[in-house]
Order: C-alpha cells, then structure tokens, then sequence
C-alpha cells in the first residue's frame, strides 16, 4: 500500500520522464497505452503530455506489429494534439536492437519463417504488407494535403532491404510523396536504402521547403534530382548516394556545414567551408580526397579517417589535400577490410605521415591495437636515435608535435598520454601499463591483432 501510494503521488515532471524513458524501449507486447492503466492518475498525467504522443517509433514488422500500429497510431495523433512537434522513426523490425527473434514467443510459426529453426525472417508471410503499412502510416502522419507536415520536426526511415520506387503502391513513392510536402519546422531528415526506379514518372522535389533543416543523413540511396536545400545543414551525412544514373551529389549550397561526414561518395563542394570543425572520411572512391584538395577548412580540427582506406590515406598526405597541420583531434576507425591483402607496410607509412604533419595534435582517437603499432613506431625510432644528442643537448624527438598527445579509445575513454620524448625502456612499461602489445613484437602479428580486433 505504502508502495503503490508513493508511486501514485509523483509529480508529474518525474512521470513525464518516467514515461519518456519507458516510451524510448516501448516494443509490440510493451506500448505506450500501457502506462494508461496503472493508475487513474497516471493516465490522466499520461494523456496531459502532448509531446509524449507525438514521438512515433514505428516498426515494418510482423503482423501483430501492423495490428498495433493500425489501431494506436490515429489515437496517438488525436492525443498529440494540433501544435506538438511530431519526431517519426520508421525502420525494419530487424534493425538493431529490434530484432524480432528476441520475442519469438509471442508470434505464430507462420512468422517466423520455413526453414525450421524458428528465427527465420525474411520468408516470413507478413513482409508482403509491408509496403502497404508504409503508406497507410505516411497517410497518417502527414494529414490531409500534408497539413500534418507543418508539424514535423524529426524523421527517419530506415531499412535493411532496399524500398524502391516501382509506383504508386509502392511504399517508396509513399515515402517520396510524404517528402514532398513543406516541411516549415524540420530540423533532422535521415534516409537509408530508398531510391526512385526511373526519371520522368515521379520528379517530385525532395523536402521543397525545409527552411530549418539542420540536420541532413543519407545512406545508400537513390535520391530524386532535386535535393532538399542544404544553406542551413549544420550536420550532413552522404553514404554510397546517388541520383539516377549519377553517384554525384551536390553540397556547393552547404556552406554553413560545421560536421561533415562522406563515406564511397563523389561530392561537389564550395571554394570554402568556413564552420566545417569535424570531418570524416571513408570508402574507396579514387577522387574523394582531392575534393577537398582546393577547399578551404580554416576551422577543421578533428578528422576521422577509415584505416583500411589506403588510398584515401595515400591521396591525402601524397598530395597533402587536407589541412594536417591545424588538427587537434585525429580519429583513426576500422571496418572490415581484408587485411592479409593490404599492403601494411604503405599504410602505415601513409598513416604516421599524417602523424608527422599534424603538427598542432592535442589527441588521437583509436583502438588499443592501433595504439600498440603507434608504440611500436615510436619505440623503433627511438632506438635508432638513442645516444644521438643534438647540438642543443635535447634527445630529438621521433614525432613534429608541439606538445604531449593524449591517447584516447574508441569509446573516448583516456588512455594514457604521449610525448615522444620517452625512452625505449620508458615506452616498453606504458604499453605494458596500458595494457597493449610489446613494441618488439612483429609488424605482422600487430598488424594481425589490428584485422582481427
């Protein structure tokens, strides 16, 4: 009793982030409605939040999915009011976290798929409605003649299976369409594996009228001729996008983009990109590099390149196509690649180049197999110039770096901090502290640890 009072006597400031926390990990057996029925109180609280009810989180699932979706959602908007912001996450219930064998209790065999093991998906009977979800969803929550869309303020769609424009059933043209009305107050738009089939049938502008659009997120896609306008994107993301018959894209309009992020991606670029601090850059596109050869970045300090892109790596400090010399944060990432194939010996000579350029480094953010070959490097040149003393009395040091660098994981994590200045001896007892590899190990059993890690 004294339980079920103190619970029922929150205020409800603290309910409304008890029910946000709840709604973020809201799943088909676990709604939002659920909140409704603990209490009259909390109901009533529950109901009283506008925004609460206009933050969808909408999976292409199985049936039981599309039932719930098809049932709540027109009551959801009718609690969300007329002037709350809408946030709209769409994706496949095998994104991520949502995978659907997590809860293969709850759905029929015939959901699950033929082969057996009852964790199957995709031959599963449902995904045939998927496409007609979609659109009865975008019908929803962009209202008649997209009055609805005036309201938008978020939205995602993602998938793991390529929607396609193939005609007006499709969900795809659903999606197009839905973007294609204005959009006054939307700040964040992200796309994965969307694409228009052909020119001509559907020429649609893609978010005509997005004046507050701050973020911009494209993966993988096949985007209508006319791009929204990006004059105030603060973030953009391109992956693998094209338009039809083109894999280029146009980002001369993003001059105030302050983080920039191009994966596999021919791009077209203004003369100067004066708030661009944050870049990254990945994928094997032979000319991504000099994109960036004749733009100015005055402000860049933090990079993030791929380790396994040799090419990206070569282009860059062959042709010195990006400003090394004023970065304070390098960030070195690794996907998959083939390592047994890469010739190690060019790539780590092209990334402790970047090292040795980079004058102005305050951090580099890596894995620990990374730090371990950074040792190694370090610990070689520093044998080779021990007992060497210069005319000024001071050891030299095997880096050009103005001070110590910090050492950080991938998970930002401090690691331990770097100068060049340390003995060979010194170097052999942080990599044990720091819990790396020997600096006398091998280059190949490094660089091995590195592919596999």
């Amino acid at each position: 009793m004294i339980g079920s009072r103190m619970w029922g006597d929150l205020p409800s400031d603290i309910l409304y982030d008890i029910f946000s926390y709840y709604q973020y990990g809201e799943d088909d057996f676990h709604p939002l409605e659920t909140l409704l029925l603990v209490s009259k109180y909390w109901a009533s609280v529950a109901c009283s939040d506008r925004a609460l009810w206009a933050r969808y989180k909408i999976r292409l699932g199985h049936e039981p999915t599309m039932k719930m979706w098809k049932a709540r959602l027109p009551i959801r908007l009718k609690r969300s009011g007329d002037l709350s912001p809408i946030e709209i996450d769409i994706s496949t219930e095998m994104d991520g976290e949502n995978d659907p064998c997590r809860n293969a209790m709850f759905y029929p065999e015939s959901c699950l798929g033929e082969t057996g093991d009852g964790r199957s998906y995709w031959p599963c009977r449902c995904n045939a409605g998927h496409n007609n979800l979609l659109n009865w969803v975008l019908n929803q929550l962009t209202g008649p003649s997209g009055e609805l869309c005036k309201r938008w303020k978020f939205f995602r769609f993602y998938s793991d299976t390529y929607y396609t424009d193939f005609g007006p059933g499709s969900g795809a043209r659903g999606l197009f369409t839905a973007l294609s009305f204005a959009t006054p107050f939307l700040v964040s738009v992200s796309l994965h594996r969307v694409s228009v089939n052909a020119p001509g049938e559907f020429e649609l502008p893609l978010l005509p009228f997005s004046p507050l659009l701050r973020e911009i997120s494209f993966s993988s896609c096949c985007l209508p001729l006319r791009l929204p306008n990006m004059e105030r994107a603060r973030r953009v993301q391109i992956s693998a996008t094209s338009h039809w018959s083109t894999n280029f894209v146009n980002l001369r309009q993003a001059a105030r983009v302050e983080r920039l992020a191009v994966n596999d991606q021919d791009i077209g670029l203004p003369s100067e990109l004066p708030h661009v601090w944050h870049l990254t850059l990945t994928g094997w596109k032979r000319r991504m590099a000099f994109n960036f050869a004749q733009v100015s970045m005055p402000r860049l300090t933090h990079l993030a390149l791929n380790i396994g892109d040799i090419r990206l790596w070569r282009d860059s400090t062959s042709h010195r196509t990006l400003p090394f010399q004023q970065l304070k944060q390098l960030e070195i990432r690794r996907t998959p690649h083939s390592f047994k194939l890469i010739r190690y010996q060019e790539l780590i000579g092209s990334i402790f180049e970047v090292l040795h350029i980079s004058t102005s480094l305050v951090s580099v953010l890596a894995s620990a197999a990374f730090f371990s070959i950074l040792v190694k490097w370090t610990w070689i040149s520093r044998r080779a110039i021990e007992g060497l003393v210069a005319e000024d009395g001071n050891i030299a040091k095997p880096w050009n770096w103005q001070g110590s660098v910090s050492l950080l994981s991938l998970s930002n994590s401090p690691l331990g901090i770097l100068s060049g200045s340390e003995t060979s001896v010194e170097l052999e007892i942080l990599a044990r502290h720091w819990g790396l590899s020997s600096p006398d190990g091998s280059w190949e059993t490094l660089i091995q640890i590195l592919a596999y890690s």
